[in-house]
């Protein structure tokens, strides 16, 4: 969910806020939190012509649910470009750092894509 103003600011930045939330719905208990958790996310971004270029940041932190699991406290960043050419071909790169202060580990893959548009 994100509030945003109606219209870019004056330098074409469009901007984003609102909460981040946690929902302990894993099944499988080593790849789970299984807590509870909120915080905050935002996202500035500009559109320029063919180019989008931002990022998405938002920090959770856990406060219900299992008592026996270790709190949740992570900081997650995703930085985008992508470039879309008149055909609608879409090129795009970003990362999806994730860094937990609990356990002081930080992950950051690489991601690259293109996509195309097809009329059907």
């Amino acid at each position: 969910m994100f509030s945003s103003p109606k219209a870019p600011t004056a330098g074409g930045w469009i901007r984003g806020a609102g909460p981040v939330l946690l929902l302990p719905t894993g099944s499988n208990g080593p790849l789970t939190a299984d807590k509870w958790g909120a915080g905050p996310t935002s996202v500035p971004l500009k559109q320029e012509g063919p180019w989008t270029a931002g990022a998405l940041a938002n920090h959770s932190w856990s406060f219900a649910r299992n008592g026996r699991r270790a709190n949740v406290n992570e900081t997650f960043v995703q930085p985008f470009l992508t470039y879309t050419t008149p055909t609608a071909t879409t090129f795009s790169l970003n990362t999806e750092g994730n860094f937990g202060w609990n356990s002081r580990q930080c992950s950051v893959p690489i991601n690259a894509g293109v996509t195309q548009i097809l009329r059907m």
